[in-house]
């Protein structure tokens, strides 16, 4: 697999069944903006209910270089590893959210890692997954809580958070690299 242009609409990346077990009966969003190019697509399935919520997003995105000195796995690259500092140090959750588990994924594209953080007063658990396959990245958000009437509630486990983002990072990989 070369460096790629173009990216597949990230609706397509994701089968059904396991969009349907991460985030049962959930509303699936293609994210399109005006911004959104072949290069950057996006799209969302969420569900919210007066038990809990779920919530998965997919990006992809083919970065660029900056300028013909570099190539685009280099721009790449450099991108992934500033993503892999931020999202391991937390910037940009809420001031309510930490970050409490982060790891190399091996086995997973060239490149890869996982973080899980909680929102207590939200009563979210919130795992990031972000892979690159060449110039590409590859960025799962999977999120969720469920309401326990009196005993407020409870962010999605880590365990299940982290296994959800790695699977659909794993079909979104193996999607990307057979188109």
């Amino acid at each position: 697999l070369g460096e790629r242009d173009v990216v597949p609409d990230a609706c397509t990346v994701i089968r059904a069944k396991l969009a349907r077990t991460l985030v049962p009966n959930a509303d699936r969003t293609n994210m399109r903006s005006p911004d959104t190019t072949d290069q950057h697509t996006e799209c969302a399935w969420a569900r919210y209910a007066s038990n809990g919520s779920r919530q998965l997003s997919v990006e992809l995105r083919a970065l660029q270089p900056a300028n013909a000195a570099s190539s685009a796995t280099a721009a790449a690259r450099q991108e992934f590893r500033a993503e892999w500092r931020a999202d391991s140090a937390g910037k940009g959750l809420s001031p309510t959210q930490r970050v409490v588990s982060r790891r190399v994924i091996v086995d997973l594209g060239d490149e890869a890692y996982v973080t899980y953080s909680i929102d207590k007063v939200q009563t979210l658990g919130e795992a990031i997954v972000n892979v690159r396959v060449v110039n590409v990245l590859v960025t799962i958000h999977y999120a969720g809580g469920e309401i326990r009437g009196d005993d407020g509630g409870a962010p999605l486990s880590k365990g299940l958070a982290m296994e959800g983002a790695t699977a659909a990072a794993r079909q979104a990989v193996s999607a990307l690299t057979a188109s």
